[in-house]
This record gives structure tokens, C-alpha cells and sequence, in this order.
């Protein structure tokens, strides 16, 4: 939770737990692209979190973002520390945010909509080499007992989608990655598809656009169906489409993590 206040002609805002409010995500996105690459060491991803969040709890936005923009001192209560923002970083930070705000909602142009669409179908067809990977190592481990009393294993997905050369924020000595996405699990969706149902995660051919999206989506990107890695990315993760125009590459990763231990004897 976040509040701010007027005191003594300084604007404080109060941070009492970064983590509470599940920003991180969205936050990273905005200090990486929205905020001056100068101002990455003045101001840190929790200082940016504490001002986004705390914005969108303000009912009157403008009058929050003015008082803002002429500096104001973050506190943090668990740190038992004081962070002063000066008036023209404050101002870079309204900035950040705002231009995040616009961009998630704003119809992309015809460039942004066929690099959109391009990545939906390489995912599309990834996922099929991932499952066909992924089975091959999941009845390897069966076949060498990694199911049996005191033996496990679970098989991960992970992928690292990185921006484009092309993009203003691209730059040549930093990863340049836009979302990981971590711990998908797919053991579970390789145990349906032995059993003859596949009807829900990586590979499954089915349509993943939301009833929102059917209703309400507007442009090319919205008339095509949306596989499920790409369904992850907009909706689960919610990274803004046009970030999602902006990705590359991507780097794929089947993780595999072999458990096991000694169990007791009964008594």
C-alpha cells in the first residue's frame, strides 16, 4: 500500500510494502523503456513502482501528477529510509508513466499490427517443436524410473523474448530483453496429451482470444486466432501490444529438474 501527502510544501508518498501490490512486472517494462537510460541509476524500479502505483490509487490524476512533477521524497517504512526526487526527475517519471499508460492502450499502426501478427505464428509453430522436445525428454526420465518411490522430475518452460534492433531503445551493450517468462510448467500438459486430452497450454491449436478480444479488439491483429504462448504474453503477463511489436528474437529453454531423496523405513 501507498499514500502521499503535503508536508511542509514537500510532497511525501509513503511506501509501506513494494511487494503487496504485484507491480514489479509492469514497472520493469516502464523503467527499461519509458524512463531516460540517464536516470536508470537515480531512480530505481521500487521508486517508480511507488510513484505508478500510487497513481493509480489518486482520484484526481492531473492534480496528483502536478504536485508530483515539482519533486517530492518517497519514504520507505521497512527501510527506515528517505528517497528525495528532484523536480525534473519527478518530471521524466511523469513522463514514463504517462506515455506507459498511453501505449497500452493505443491502436497500433500497420508496421507494429504485421510484426504482431508475425510473432503469433513463429510462436504458433514453436509450440509444436516444444511439445515434440519436451515428450521426447518426458519418456526418457519414465524409462529411467524417474517416477518411481523417492524419484520425481518436472519438466519447465522458459523463453526470453528480446527487443528488436530496429527499436529507439535498442541498445548495443545491454540483453535488450523485453519478458521472461519463467516456470511454465508443461508435465502436466504432456500427461493430457497421453491420455488423449489437449485442451489447454503449449501446443494445444486452440483459439486463446478472450471474449474482450472478440468484442472489443480492434485492428488485423484481433481477426486471427491467438495461440497460447501469445495468449500469455497479452493477457496472462499483460505486456502491452506494443512492446509485443517490438520483440525479436527469442531464446527457448526446456528446463528439467530431477528430485530425489532417501525415505525412512516404517516402523
Amino acid at each position: 500500500m501507498a499514500y502521499a501527502e503535503a508536508e511542509n510544501t514537500v510532497y511525501k508518498i509513503r511506501q509501506q510494502d513494494f511487494n503487496s501490490h504485484k507491480r514489479c512486472k509492469d514497472t520493469k517494462l516502464m523503467h527499461r523503456f519509458y524512463l531516460p537510460r540517464r536516470l536508470w541509476d537515480v531512480v530505481l524500479e521500487q521508486d517508480l513502482a511507488t510513484l505508478y502505483y500510487t497513481s493509480l490509487c489518486t482520484k484526481n490524476i492531473e492534480n496528483w501528477f502536478a504536485k508530483l512533477a515539482d519533486g517530492c521524497v518517497i519514504e520507505y517504512r521497512k527501510q527506515s529510509m528517505h528517497k528525495l526526487i528532484s523536480t525534473t526527475t519527478a518530471k521524466a517519471c511523469v513522463r514514463a508513466i504517462r506515455k506507459y499508460e498511453r501505449d497500452k492502450y493505443r491502436p497500433l499502426s500497420r508496421k507494429e499490427q504485421v510484426s504482431v501478427l508475425d510473432l503469433n505464428d513463429r510462436l504458433r509453430q514453436e509450440e509444436a517443436f516444444i511439445l515434440d522436445k519436451a515428450m521426447t525428454a518426458y519418456n526418457r526420465l519414465v524409462e529411467e524410473g524417474w517416477q518411481n518411490k523417492g524419484r520425481d522430475f518436472e519438466i519447465d518452460l522458459d523463453i526470453m523474448f528480446f527487443l528488436r534492433p530496429d527499436n529507439p531503445a535498442y541498445e548495443e551493450d545491454d540483453e535488450n530483453l523485453v519478458f521472461h517468462m519463467e516456470f511454465e510448467p508443461l508435465k502436466l500438459t504432456l500427461k493430457d496429451m497421453l491420455s488423449g486430452v489437449h485442451d489447454f497450454g503449449v501446443g494445444d491449436r486452440c483459439d486463446h482470444r478472450s471474449q474482450e478480444d472478440l468484442i472489443l479488439g480492434k485492428g488485423q491483429v484481433y481477426k486471427v486466432e491467438h495461440c497460447y504462448l501469445f495468449h500469455e504474453l497479452l493477457h496472462t503477463y499483460r505486456i502491452p501490444l506494443p512492446l509485443i511489436a517490438h520483440i525479436g528474437d527469442y531464446r527457448v529453454e526446456i528446463k528439467i529438474l530431477q528430485q530425489w531423496g532417501l525415505q525412512g523405513e516404517e516402523p
